[in-house]
């Protein structure tokens, strides 16, 4: 009998023991919480320069020969590598020496050349050619919506090298005499002489000698303000 209730006892504990462990059993498995980062995703805002192109503050215009506007910048390296809208190439872009204006004793303006392509002011480089020169004698020049005409007077080949020989830089002589004596020295220095009036006003277009690249090739014209 002793040992019936111990029995008894025993099977009760052993009945909790087995519910318990059931209930720890069964409870879900508690997973750990997610953790959500949310972070802006990284913006590089690059401010790229808003370039506004330089209109163009005149043209050139040899007929049969070349038709090229030009710019002005600040100095006379601002557009030897850039064209006008501010874009770098080796072409560059047409330019009046930053000293000039449309009142200038000298108007000169500047341009590149090329040996491979016809870019600019190449096709100067005809001026080489004697019959050439005297077949397209005119040049006329567009500037602030006023056109001058302008007489072939000079072509001359300058040597970087050879600084002292810059007098076709002059762009106001101050005095008409020293004016007078100036186109006296650059006829003089012409390959090729040419008839032409007198006038109170020269242009200048300045090129690379694609032959030789320590040599600028300077053609001059006189104001006639008549196209013939």
């Amino acid at each position: 009998m002793k040992e019936s209730r111990c029995m008894m006892k025993y099977l009760r504990w052993a009945w909790i023991s087995l519910c318990l462990y059931g209930c720890v059993i069964s409870q879900p498995e508690r997973k750990s919480a997610t953790v959500f980062s949310f972070q802006l995703p990284e913006i590089n805002v690059i401010h790229q320069p808003v370039i506004d192109p330089v209109p163009s503050l005149g043209m050139v215009e040899i007929e049969g020969v070349l038709k090229e506007s030009f710019v002005q910048g600040k100095d006379n390296k601002e557009y030897l590598y850039r064209n006008a809208d501010g874009t770098a190439t080796t072409a560059g872009a047409n330019f009046l020496d930053y000293r000039c204006t449309i009142d200038s004793d000298n108007i000169i303006v500047y341009g590149h050349s090329s040996r491979t392509s016809d870019i600019l002011f190449t096709p100067l480089m005809q001026y080489l050619d004697e019959k050439f020169a005297r077949n397209h004698q005119q040049i006329v020049l567009t500037y602030s919506n006023e056109i001058r005409v302008y007489q072939l007077m000079s072509i001359f080949l300058f040597h970087t090298q050879r600084p002292s020989d810059n007098d076709w830089m002059i762009v106001d002589y101050q005095r008409d005499f020293l004016f007078m004596k100036a186109q006296e020295r650059l006829i003089k220095r012409s390959l090729y002489s040419f008839e032409h009036s007198s006038g109170n006003q020269l242009l200048t277009l300045v090129t690379c000698n694609t032959e030789n690249h320590d040599e600028r090739l300077i053609v001059i014209g006189v104001r006639i303000d008549k196209k013939e």
